[in-house]
């Protein structure tokens, strides 16, 4: 478990640097100490509980060493600096290590004047205070781990009860960054009852910025509830490198939906997502805040985008990626990726770029030519055996462009029903697997009879029950028939038949029967389906067998812990988002962040 936070040093000029927890225990110190070439070293270390789990940084013209207290190989001279208050934290880890590390180190003559060392990229180091007294709310912002210099930022402040107004309305200050990415509010008023304070920056010259894709749209810190005027107040540091969606972008996809980006490599965040109604131009719902991930993606479910989202189908939306930190604050993504969200079970004959994109019809499942029609009390489906391997009867799709259909060489978790050939659908992650076809069932059914839909399924899964990442369901016209969680308890690992009786008053037209397998990012499942029919059959003999309800499920030990914090202040992006959303741009093409 990594844990990184900014230590500085006690002296006149202003040095950072970071350490962590590596994997066998221990800590490090990451990064370098940089005065010049030949004039410091690191003289002695005091650990705080006397442990000698520290060993030194690399020093520009020095060494690594595993003996703390070893000096590195430049001169050690005249003069002694006492590097203080190296914050490691209140706790860390299972084992609560906290404390104060004292380091000294020896500077030769008139030193030039030192720089400030470059952090690292994957976890931005939380600001303590620096030892030098300051006047006002000051702080730092880094760009990917590196000082972001030139960087445009308002203070504001907004009632802790309502809604924040207009930026015009709520700006107390502006300011920018230095050279090295600090920035100072320095002439603050005392802050008032019920109200706080908080630094944005705003990537538009509503900010003072000229529109840069390398950052995120928006930044807003953590809420400042406590401020006199003069006081020493220090802002956690925070990165305003860009997060990027990844998929969907520019594409027509079946619910449920994975959105997925790319992660910013910061242990501290979690990630989420907002879905912008692109015809209203209205931010119309959020991710659940149980839901939130550390990961890079999350499902959209149908009845999610229905009900909380009022969603549309077949409307334009922009889905945008959101950053929650409990420490330095939330963030929204530069670009948004636009999608076109479709019924369940609708596809096209043909997947584009691996990503599905259904046929914007509705209800008219895959836009394939049906079969002829057999006479009544033969199967209706084409091909229903998979003997014929893939042909142009089934539509088969793939997020991940994997074939659906297989023969019995290519599968060993199980063998097919009857033949040589089966179905397969899913046993990849963040995979959406949709097996379809359309079906003209027969005009005039007699007295006595009724259309019966059948196949044979196998279920395989270790995904644990208490995630619902992984599914399986049945669509009838693009309509959700049955479906259920798969998971280790819901593992059907014999063929076993299920059966739907379709209504008589579809008889004469031209339906579509589809499967589909949702997977999330990990711990894939498997569907296999053999032996499908539709057939005319005796009403007294024909009988629905349907899949159980799906399970209740708990959340799991590593689902992030919601915090009133973060929702308020991912409320509050919400709003201005809302407010600025002309600002905000389509990504016409996924860029590769280096």
């Amino acid at each position: 478990v990594n844990f990184t936070q900014l230590a500085t040093v006690d002296t006149n000029e202003r040095f950072t640097f970071t350490v962590d927890r590596r994997e066998n225990g221990s800590w490090r110190v990451n990064g370098e100490f940089v005065l010049s070439a030949d004039d410091l070293s690191l003289a002695a270390v005091e650990p705080a509980q006397g442990t000698n789990d520290l060993y030194l940084p690399r020093v520009i013209g020095g060494q690594d060493s595993n003996n703390p207290g070893t000096p590195g190989s430049s001169i050690i001279a005249q003069g002694t600096a006492e590097f203080t208050n190296f914050y490691l934290g209140q706790s860390c880890d299972t084992d609560s290590w906290s404390g104060t590390v004292r380091w000294t180190a020896t500077r030769s003559g008139d030193a030039p004047n030192p720089t400030t060392t470059a952090l690292p990229t994957q976890a931005p180091p939380t600001a303590t205070p620096s030892g030098e007294e300051q006047q006002g709310i000051h702080g730092q912002v880094l760009n990917a781990g590196q000082a972001a210099a030139d960087i445009g930022l308002i203070l504001r402040q907004c009632p802790t009860q309502g809604t924040c107004g207009s930026f015009e309305e709520t700006t107390v200050d502006t300011t920018r960054t230095n050279a090295n990415g600090f920035y100072t509010f320095a002439d603050v008023a005392t802050l008032p009852t019920d109200t706080y304070y908080q630094v944005w920056f705003y990537n538009n010259n509503t900010g003072g910025n000229t529109p840069d894709d390398q950052y995120v749209f928006l930044w807003s810190s953590n809420f400042i509830q406590s401020y006199s005027a003069g006081q020493d107040f220090e802002v956690p540091a925070f990165d305003i490198e860009e997060i990027l969606p990844v998929s969907p972008v520019n594409a027509s996809v079946p619910l449920p939906a994975t959105f997925q980006w790319q992660p910013r490599g910061i242990e501290s965040e979690v990630y989420g997502w907002f879905l912008l109604n692109l015809t209203t131009s209205e931010l119309v719902c959020q991710s659940p805040f149980e839901n939130l991930t550390t990961g890079d993606r999350l499902i959209l479910t149908e009845d999610y985008f229905l009900n909380e989202c009022s969603g549309q189908y077949n409307n334009a939306y922009g889905w945008i990626p959101i950053i929650l930190d409990l420490t330095r604050g939330v963030g929204s993504a530069f670009y948004y990726g636009q999608v076109t969200f479709l019924p369940p079970g609708q596809v096209t004959p043909t997947p584009t770029s691996g990503i599905v994109q259904p046929s914007p019809t509705s209800g008219t499942g895959p836009t394939v030519t049906p079969t002829t029609q057999p006479q009544p009390g033969n199967n209706l489906v084409a091909n229903g055996d998979f003997e014929d391997g893939s042909d142009s009867t089934w539509v088969e799709q793939s997020q991940n462009s994997a074939p659906l259909i297989y023969n019995r060489d290519n599968v060993s978790a199980t063998t097919p029903r009857s033949g040589d050939w089966l179905a397969w659908l899913g046993g990849l992650d963040n995979e959406v697997s949709l097996l379809a076809q359309q079906v003209t069932l027969p005009a005039n059914v007699p007295a006595g009879q009724v259309i019966v839909w059948e196949s044979y399924i196998q279920l395989r899964s270790t995904e644990s029950c208490f995630s619902t990442g992984d599914s399986f369901g049945v669509f009838l016209n693009g309509t959700f028939l049955d479906g259920t969680s798969l998971c280790v308890d819901r593992n059907i690992s014999d063929w076993t038949r299920i059966a739907y009786l379709i209504p008589s008053e579809l008889a004469g037209q031209t339906v579509s029967i589809a499967y589909q397998v949702s997977t999330d990012f990990s711990i894939s499942s498997s569907a296999y389906v053999d032996d499908v029919t539709i057939s005319l059959q005796s009403a007294g003999l024909a009988n629905a067998i349907t899949l159980e309800s799906l399970p209740t499920t708990s959340l799991s030990a590593d689902t992030p812990l919601e915090s009133k914090s973060s929702v308020q202040q991912a409320e509050t992006l919400s709003s201005e988002l809302g407010d600025l959303l002309e600002g905000m741009q389509p990504l016409a093409a996924t860029p590769t962040r280096p």
